[in-house]
């Protein structure tokens, strides 16, 4: 009963920035956008409150970039994520990316929780109407904000990604409740843990689970003696240590490293190979 977290550091090798990666990351490459649209920061770009009032920003952001990338594939670390549902060992990726990379492995939808929505789907902000993954992408690719045919009201077509400022779905409290007392086993992958309630989930499951964070870096690092197991941290350098192990460097590298060390990276990279 594996949990496998997932953030922006894994789709990176696939061409999408993530967010906070200086030079390379979103929040760095957006200043023209706040320039032009008198926008005070990079968050504030990305926030619901934003969209109500004003959509023209984002969706001339995601017509520019060309969001969600078409061209990009999945990672090695997405196909091991397909590996570890393959083995029958995969209870749930609770991914906060919206790219949808981890849906082009096959990985079944059940298996998934994108905790921040995606792009497949849209709807309407004053009606119930909803739009398809097509639908959505062709008002984004025309560079005109898409307004709902299907009310007088004319409201704006939002794509069913949580933006700044917006709760969570209900159905992931629910999900992360009934899962967390099952993990024998959480693999965090490629995430800063900045933005929660997700950066709870390390805490959630039970004390005595193995956790292992591939990431470019330590996050949520316990510095002190006192191994506070009510905030999100890890203790990879705490003497009494017995349940967490960090792998440094890209998240592909750790993956195919980790894939040999128990003998499937053989299979790993056919699967890859065969996908692609």
């Amino acid at each position: 009963n594996e949990i496998v977290l997932t953030g922006a550091g894994i789709s990176t090798s696939a061409g999408i920035p993530d967010f906070r990666t200086p030079g390379t990351g979103v929040y760095d490459n957006v200043q023209c956008y706040l320039d032009k649209y008198n926008v005070d920061n990079a968050m504030e770009l990305f926030s619901y409150k934003l969209f109500q009032e004003d959509p023209v920003p984002f969706y001339s952001l995601c017509k520019d970039v060309k969001y969600p990338a078409e061209t990009a594939k999945p990672t090695l670390a997405h196909y091991f994520i397909r590996l570890l549902s393959d083995k029958g060992v995969l209870l749930r990726n609770y991914t906060q990316n919206i790219d949808m990379l981890q849906s082009k492995t096959g990985i079944p939808d059940e298996k998934v929780f994108e905790v921040h929505g995606s792009f497949r789907s849209g709807r309407c902000t004053k009606c119930p109407a909803t739009y398809t993954e097509e639908e959505l992408k062709e008002y984004i690719m025309s560079g005109e904000v898409g307004y709902c045919t299907g009310c007088e009201e004319g409201g704006v077509i939002k794509p069913g990604i949580v933006m700044f400022g917006e709760p969570l779905p209900n159905s992931y409290i629910c999900k992360i409740s009934a899962d967390e007392g099952k993990c024998d086993l959480l693999i965090v992958m490629g995430t800063s843990l900045s933005v929660g309630p997700v950066n709870q989930i390390p805490n959630s499951v039970p004390p005595s689970t193995p956790r292992l964070l591939m990431n470019m870096e330590k996050v949520c690092i316990d510095e002190s003696k006192k191994m506070n197991l009510n905030a999100p941290l890890f203790f990879f350098d705490h003497p009494d240590n017995k349940t967490d192990v960090f792998m440094g460097g890209p998240v592909d590298d750790s993956v195919k490293l980790l894939a040999e060390k128990v003998g499937w990276l053989e299979e790993l990279l056919a699967l890859q190979n065969e996908m692609s």
